[in-house]
């Protein structure tokens, strides 16, 4: 079972006049503890440098190319074989577009193609920021106000 994540660093992107803020994290992947709760070992990621290295190319390629709507999450998992892209802002914190690294290679191509189909799912431009769209759309579908709605299809 992971463990809670570890914050690494937050860094400030500036992109036109629009500042990002990115924070990178890391979650382990857990411990075992006995019966007692008392920690046995810690698991070794053989993965971590590539995951962290494979979620900051991902982000290189938002921050040159994908709108900059406030919540956007990537999140990658070499062992498990997936990465994962989320806006946050409206998916809330427990849905995600994946990319099965088994069968897809993570391109510039495939992160614009879920990047678009997140937009495209909510109406939202995918060429520039749409601020007066993005608050309409997060009063009606916003996840984060309320868990019951649903991400458009």
């Amino acid at each position: 079972m992971p463990e809670d994540p570890i914050y690494l660093r937050a860094d400030e992107v500036t992109v036109g006049r629009h500042d990002r803020i990115f924070v990178t994290q890391y979650e382990a992947p857990g411990i075992e503890r006995d019966n007692a709760g008392k920690i046995i070992t810690l698991r070794d990621d053989p993965f971590k440098e590539w995951d962290l290295w494979a979620a900051g190319e991902i982000e290189k390629v938002m921050i040159a190319h994908v709108p900059i709507y406030p919540g956007w999450t990537v999140r990658v998992d070499g062992k498990q074989k997936f990465a994962a892209v989320s806006l946050q802002s409206l998916m809330g914190t427990d849905e995600w577009y994946f990319i099965n690294l088994t069968t897809h290679d993570i391109t510039p191509r495939m992160i614009l193609h879920a990047c678009g189909e997140i937009l495209e799912r909510y109406g939202l431009p995918r060429d520039r920021l749409d601020i007066a769209a993005f608050e309409a759309i997060r009063k009606t579908h916003s996840r984060l106000v309320d868990k019951r709605r649903k991400v458009p299809n």
